[in-house]
């Protein structure tokens, strides 16, 4: 079997948060053959560090994404992600009744050996809260209202003085913490604060 890959480098942005941040440093495409879905992940990689010869280093760790039917970024490290996102891929292009053979598109980043891992202090997403000022998502510090039920702002919302009638508890991290409260089969549950 031949799998058709068409490779997005990104050299400076080991962590691709946002979908396809910007122009990749360089966009590469090749055929892998193989017999089997065996080791598929590895010969990849294997592939891409070939392909991109002295951008990526022998101790540089190569991440590697898709984009799937919700046009989200998809990370896959094992045979069975790699296989589920051709899969997927192929489904995809199928449906938009593309003409040519589909591809396997990768985004790739890396992860330099001697590169320090992120900092603790980059600004986090608060999963599951949204912002009632402007009804987006709440990244970095969150304020919530000492009084309101469920009401929170994001620092900008709270930096234009709304809902200035009460006093904030901020939070500077995603918080979730494990209620005391068991229901009547004895599990515990968890509250978001």
């Amino acid at each position: 079997m031949n799998i058709q890959i068409k490779c997005y480098f990104y050299e400076n942005c080991p962590n691709l948060s946002s979908l396809i941040p910007r122009q990749p440093s360089e966009i590469r495409r090749f055929t892998i053959a193989t017999k089997s879905s065996a080791n598929l992940y590895k010969k990849i990689c294997e592939k891409i560090r070939v392909a991109y010869g002295s951008l990526i280093e022998q101790n540089d760790e190569i991440k590697t994404y898709w984009i799937d039917e919700e046009n989200d970024l998809v990370c896959f490290s094992t045979d069975e992600e790699a296989n589920f996102a051709m899969e997927m891929q192929t489904a995809i292009s199928s449906s938009k009744n593309m003409s040519s053979s589909p591809l396997f598109k990768i985004y790739v980043s890396i992860k330099r050996a001697n590169e320090p891992s992120p900092s603790s202090e980059e600004p986090q997403i608060h999963p599951g809260v949204m912002c009632d000022g402007c009804n987006g998502s709440i990244i970095g510090t969150r304020n919530r209202c000492t009084v309101c039920p469920d009401f929170d702002l994001c620092a900008e919302c709270k930096n234009k003085d709304v809902h200035k009638e009460h006093e904030f508890i901020v939070f500077n991290k995603p918080v979730q913490q494990i209620c005391s409260h068991l229901s009547q089969n004895k599990k515990r549950r968890t509250c978001k604060l």
